[in-house]
């Protein structure tokens, strides 16, 4: 039977038409090809809907609309069925959804456009009713088509629940194939699910297993769908559509909530999974949840189900896959019984909706639920046959304990023992009666054979322990012992108490153990008496003895009493309160439970209100067969008070009872150690005494020491109490300031220090006024040791010193890397005149009148073999500070004189050689002899020789410098004083100076052509020195017009490179060869 579509030649508005033939395998989708009328109310009658067919009101369906879906009430649909073949043709009609109300068929009683409408009525068919009320649970419709014409329908169809339908079309060949085995199938599927239940019923009986229980409401929800979708529902209930729709939504949600409940238990995700347990309990839920939507809204209750099944089947998947993965074989079969449910639903929502009947879908569907019940069951099955074989494993495992207990038993030497006391039966295992003497097997009760190896003293024991188990409720322990045949004794201990039943009642059965505690009982014994021993010997010595349990003193040796004040039975019972303060007796518990055996200091209360240093030991030990901790106090007062004073001497200055450099690098550390837990800020300032050692020199160590006792009491009267002052030695100190918020602080406390320092000191009627140079490093920019920190300090300290004194400087790393070039040019200096690197140069002194050379100013020169050539300002203060300017003085006064003597010799002209002495050395009256023997060693007049003294070097101790001049000048050299105007020198000083020369500084002579103000004070200068008889001579002068300027002036010499630069030996003789003149 073939199809086709045609369409008839009316104007009205007409029914697609299609064309039907004999062909066996019609299958038609009809709702595309036919027209709809909506009556919404179930108001119209078949007149008025026929009256309507040519009108609007009928709507064509879409071509693709292969379901209907609509709101709920009635809706008539037409079309039209040609038959062009030479037979009538009969076809079956079927509307595919069981929760529709009722269907009407009604077909045209002629061919004619106006021939009425008659619903189909066959009587004689027992396939079709007179009324299509739809009591059935397949909507299957018989229809006939004459031939060789064209047939026009009208089927009504009642839809309340407003459910989804289509309408198909079938051959009675095709509706054989669909629907022929489908009432074999539905009663395979009820019978597979009839026994799953009763299969599952019983193993719940047997187990009382909660899963199986939620596997039966499973079950039972899944055959009440199957009911509902396949019609059975109907067929019992006719006429109830809302019954069907309520069963339906009840059936789906019972069955999201109990297979979520079942999954949950039988794959146990609670534990192993609490985040997947949690979401499938939240899609029961909302299972649950659709019955308060049910009475509002059928559609949005079919989309919260189809929601919460969809959820609750991809988490199944999901917890099977990681639970099979996790090793839980069972988990297989419940996630292949998903799979195949999931994947058939999928495949059907995805393949079009003409290619099988909607019934057969359903059907085949309900096929696979039955599938996966079977696999949920067989997983159920095989986590019985894990537990079976779990249980097999443990009866297995107990049966080898008991055979391990019974071994040990005999190796432990216990045994057991059974009394029945109202019958008197009283038996030993063969474990007890292998440590028992042997029992004679004589007629009686083995308890009587027993107490026949007993002694009197013994049996009677016996007696009594056993005969007064009878009255006690729970039980008795008793020791004995028993003479063996050999001779020996041997200790036995037994324990027993009553059986009871169920219900927690005593019977009449006692039972017991038996232990062989010989070996036991001879070890306590033998450490009674070592413990006897222990306890003479404790009482014999000096040092106290307790012994603690749990914080509590329960025992103590007598030695105790002079120490701790205390007898020993005022000590016991106690925790330390009756010997130990309070506040410090949480530390002594502490360190009795720590029992390490370490040395720990506390201090007692002794007698008359005094107070006593012990040193504290504990450790673990055992007391009575207990663990107890054994605390030794020894009396250390005495030794005490000599490591105090040991500690006096060795860590504080003996002069000035301040800290000494050990202790203070310690408690430097500590800071450190301390600032690394609470990230605090400290400051180190490292103070030196400026030209503290003129005055120990000049006044003597006794007013020295006195004074550097006073500088202590002043940095300790502006130190706090967390801070620290220190002598580290000579006159250097050291002040730690713990705790600063920022360098500033640092800054200030030095500020204060300058300040304390600059108010005058009196000792023994001298008034001596010293000052600090410091130096200041921070923690932890500047270091992270306490060595790093001081070496740093001091560097800062003698930074301080170059610039001026009487000032503080902060460490910085530049001046770190000057202070190590220092250091080095200080070793590298050191062996410089052994390696020939100094040597002199010679700038010559000009006579301003003749323009001729005069003489000449020896200038020192050090040529390094590391670093090259190094400037006289460098290196010059290094051997000042370090004492090597002696060596080096006395070297450039050998050179010189020797040099000078050679030139007066060959040249009349030439009439002095300067050197320049360091103010170091001036005062020192070594100074005078050294110069008198290279006078006598260089054979030169002494009044050829001009010493330079500089201003400054002069100007802070003006009467001591006018004796060393004197002392100078009874040698008949010159001296001259060098840098003159830059010293602030009082005149009534210069008038006594016996000096013979000034030398105007080049500072003025720079810019004396520019400055007024220069030019003022070298005029000042030439005349102050002309009035009191003295030459003047002008350094650097460099240019014409300085030359001029100086000239006029009035000055007598001059030095610069205006007429030459220093000189060696040999080049500086060339220019006596030459004649070279100022003017020439």
């Amino acid at each position: 039977m073939a199809v086709g579509l045609f369409f008839g030649s009316s104007s009205a508005v007409s029914d697609p038409g299609l064309e039907v033939t004999d062909d066996p395998n019609t299958y038609i989708l009809l709702l595309p090809h036919t027209r709809v009328l909506t009556d919404i109310d179930n108001q119209l009658t078949l007149q008025e809907v026929v009256s309507q067919l040519s009108s609007d009101q009928f709507k064509t369906l879409a071509v693709n609309e292969n379901r209907f879906y609509r709101e709920s009430g009635s809706y008539w649909f037409s079309f039209s069925l040609s038959n062009t073949s030479d037979k009538s043709l009969n076809l079956w009609l079927e509307c595919d959804n069981t929760r529709l109300d009722n269907i009407e068929l009604y077909t045209q009683t002629a061919a004619t456009t106006d021939a009425p409408y008659t619903l189909l009525d066959r009587a004689g068919d027992k396939n079709v009713k007179p009324q299509w009320d739809i009591q059935e649970r397949i909507n299957l419709l018989r229809l006939s088509v004459p031939a060789n014409t064209t047939q026009k329908f009208l089927f009504k169809v009642e839809n309340t629940s407003g459910v989804r339908f289509s309408a198909r079309l079938y051959s009675d060949h095709s509706q054989t194939i669909y629907f022929g085995s489908m009432d074999k199938q539905l009663g395979i599927i009820y019978g597979i699910l009839l026994a799953l239940f009763i299969y599952t019923l019983n193993v719940y009986i047997a187990l009382k297993d909660r899963t199986f229980l939620y596997f039966m409401v499973v079950l039972v929800a899944v055959t009440l769908q199957t009911a509902t979708s396949q019609g059975t529902i109907k067929v019992l209930f006719p006429g109830s559509s809302q019954l069907v729709d309520f069963l339906t939504i009840f059936g789906s949600s019972m069955n999201i909530i109990a297979s979520a409940f079942f999954i949950r238990n039988f794959l146990m995700l609670a534990k192993h999974n609490p985040l997947l347990d949690k979401i499938l309990l939240a899609t029961a839920i909302m299972a649950l949840a659709v019955f308060p939507i049910y009475p509002w809204s059928l559609s949005a209750t079919e989309i919260t189900t189809i929601l919460a099944g969809s959820i609750a089947t991809l988490i199944t998947i999901l917890a099977c896959a990681i639970r099979l993965h996790n090793g839980y074989t069972p988990a297989a079969f419940p996630l292949a019984g998903s799979l195949f449910i999931f994947i058939p639903m999928l495949v059907v929502a995805i393949i079009p909706e003409s290619s099988v009947p909607t019934m057969t879908t359903s059907n085949l569907l309900n096929l696979c639920v039955v599938f996966k019940m079977i696999a949920w069951a067989s997983g159920m099955t095989s986590s019985i046959d894990n537990i079976n074989k779990q249980l097999t494993m443990e009866v297995d495992d107990r049966k080898r304990r008991e055979r391990q207990l019974t071994q040990a038993q005999s190796i432990a030497r216990y045994g057991d023992w059974s009394w029945d006391t109202e019958t008197n039966e009283f038996s030993f295992s063969e474990s007890a009666e292998k440590i028992l003497p042997p029992i004679p097997k004589t007629s009686g009760n083995n308890f009587d054979q027993l107490l026949q190896l007993a002694t009197p003293e013994e049996k009677e024991q016996l007696r009594q322990s056993f005969g007064s188990g009878q009255d006690l409720e729970e039980g008795f322990q008793s020791e004995f012992k028993l003479q063996h045949p050999d001779g020996s004794t041997r200790y036995y201990l037994t324990e027993a108490d009553f059986h009871r039943d169920r219900r927690g009642v005593k019977t009449s059965l006692m039972i017991g153990t038996l232990h062989d505690i010989t070996e036991k009982k001879l070890a306590d014994l033998a450490y009674r008496e070592n413990e006897q021993r222990w306890r003479d010997l404790a009482d014999s010595t000096f040092e106290a003895i307790l012994i603690f349990q749990d914080c509590l003193i329960i025992d103590a040796n007598q030695a105790c009493s002079p120490i701790l004040c205390a007898s020993p039975s005022e000590l016991i019972g106690s925790s330390g309160e009756s010997f130990m303060d309070k506040n410090d007796l949480p530390d002594l518990l502490q360190h009795i439970s720590n029992a390490n055996n370490e040395a720990v200091e506390f201090s007692l209360p002794g007698d008359k209100d005094t107070t006593i240093t012990v040193e504290i030991r504990s450790k673990n030990g055992t007391f009575n067969q207990q663990s107890v901790q054994i605390v030794a106090i020894r009396d250390i007062s005495e030794r005490t008070k000599y490591e105090q004073k040991l500690r006096q001497l060795g860590y504080y200055d003996s002069l000035t009872g301040l800290a000494n450099r050990t202790l203070f690098q310690e408690r430097l550390q500590h800071a450190i150690n301390k600032s690394n837990r609470t990230h605090e800020k400290h400051a180190l300032l490292f103070i030196d005494l400026d030209q503290f050692k003129n005055i120990n020199d000049s006044l003597g160590h006794d007013v020295g020491d006195q004074l550097l006792v006073e500088v202590g009491k002043r940095l300790k009267s502006r130190a706090r109490k967390m801070d620290t002052v220190a002598r580290l030695g000579g006159d250097e100190f050291a002040l730690l300031v713990e705790d600063i918020s920022a360098p500033y602080s640092a800054a200030k406390v030095a500020d204060e220090l300058i300040k304390l320092m600059s108010e005058h000191i009196t000792v023994d009627d001298y008034k001596l006024l010293v000052t600090p140079s410091i130096g200041i490093a921070l923690f932890p920019s500047d270091g992270n040791s306490s060595g790093e920190l001081l070496r740093k300090a001091d560097t800062a300290m003698y930074h301080a010193k170059s610039k001026g004194r009487n000032n503080y400087q902060f460490y910085t790393e530049q001046l770190n890397e000057k202070i190590v070039r220092r250091m080095d040019l200080e070793s590298e200096l050191r062996v410089a005149l052994d390696k020939q690197e100094l040597f002199l140069n010679y700038q010559p002194k000009v006579n301003l009148q003749t323009g001729e050379i005069v003489g000449a100013e020896a200038l020192l020169r050090w040529d390094s073999g590391k670093y090259g050539m190094i400037s006289p300002a460098e290196f010059v203060p290094i051997a000042e500070e370090t004492g090597i300017i002696w060596q080096i003085t006395e070297f450039v006064l050998e050179q010189a004189c020797q040099q000078a003597a050679e030139w007066i010799e060959a040249h009349p002209s030439f009439q002095s050689m300067a050197v320049n002495i360091s103010g170091v050395q001036f005062n020192h009256s070594d100074l005078v002899e050294t110069i008198g023997a290279v006078l006598t060693s260089s054979k030169i007049p002494p009044e050829n020789l001009e010493l330079e003294i500089t201003e400054g070097a002069i100007i802070d101790n003006a009467e001591e410098a006018i004796n060393a001049m004197q002392r100078l000048k009874t040698l008949g050299v010159k001296l001259s004083l060098d840098d003159f105007g830059t010293g602030y020198s009082s005149l009534s000083y210069l008038k006594r100076f016996p000096v013979d020369s000034l030398k105007i500084d080049r500072s003025f002579v720079a810019e004396i052509v520019s400055d007024k103000t220069d030019l003022k004070i070298a005029g000042n200068i030439v005349k102050l020195a002309h009035d009191l008889s003295l030459n003047v001579v002008a350094e650097g002068v460099e240019t014409d017009e300085q030359l001029k300027l100086i000239k006029a002036l009035g000055c007598d010499e001059l030095q610069g490179y205006i007429f030459s630069r220093p000189l060696s030996k040999s080049d500086f003789s060339a220019m006596f060869t030459q004649n070279k003149s100022l003017y020439s």
